[in-house]
């Protein structure tokens, strides 16, 4: 699933870009030369809400039998550190720029670039640029890779999940056998070794 949203955002992004601008998803360490590059680190991938037991659902047939199971729907928060990398920081700008661009005019990846799993999927892939409740501070980052500070965009998308129907279910009973009995010493007569058992039949 990962790969394919990285791949679903080259190709939607590819689209504001200038011709011969790389995509990478590289952390933004070691970088040099003139060539103009858009790096987007995956930095944090985080379930969104919970989920429970109950949240499964039955798939049931005709007659009525369970046919399969849906698992509940996740959802997945990826948080990327969007760096450009070119000739001078106007050019680096610019491409962050037109990033910043393509997100105003989508709330989500238009699906006509997704990729993979998520062509199928059947529900909106959501993407904000620059969200104003940041999920990490850039900073951090610099410092750990001990490489000078830089201008950044944090690109948050959140994923559902694609669910399969569970179809490898138990095999129901064919029969069910019920029976009563009485406890010792009740009844008069009261035979316990032709008690009736209760049995269920496969």
């Amino acid at each position: 699933m990962l790969r394919d949203v990285d791949t679903s955002l080259s190709a939607w992004l590819a689209g504001y870009l200038p011709a011969g601008v790389g995509i990478v998803y590289d952390p933004p360490v070691g970088r040099s030369g003139t060539e103009p590059l858009l790096a987007l680190y995956l930095h944090e991938v985080r379930e969104e809400g919970e989920v429970t037991p109950a949240d499964w659902s039955g798939l049931r047939g005709d007659d009525g039998r369970l046919v399969g199971r849906l698992p509940p729907q996740r959802r997945y928060r990826l948080t990327y550190i969007v760096t450009a990398w070119a000739g001078g920081p106007l050019d680096e700008h610019e491409l962050l720029g037109r990033v910043i661009g393509g997100c105003a005019l989508h709330h989500a990846i238009p699906a006509e670039s997704l990729q993979g799993c998520l062509v199928d999927l059947g529900q909106a892939v959501m993407v904000r640029c620059a969200p104003f409740d940041k999920g990490c501070d850039p900073r951090e980052l610099w410092a750990a890779w001990r490489i000078a500070p830089r201008t950044s965009l944090e690109l948050s998308v959140l994923v559902p999940l694609p669910v399969a129907l569970l179809t490898d279910l138990p095999v129901p009973p064919r029969s069910v056998a019920l029976g009563s009995s009485r406890p010792p010493g009740g009844a008069p007569g009261f035979d316990p070794a032709r008690q009736a058992r209760a049995g269920i039949s496969e």
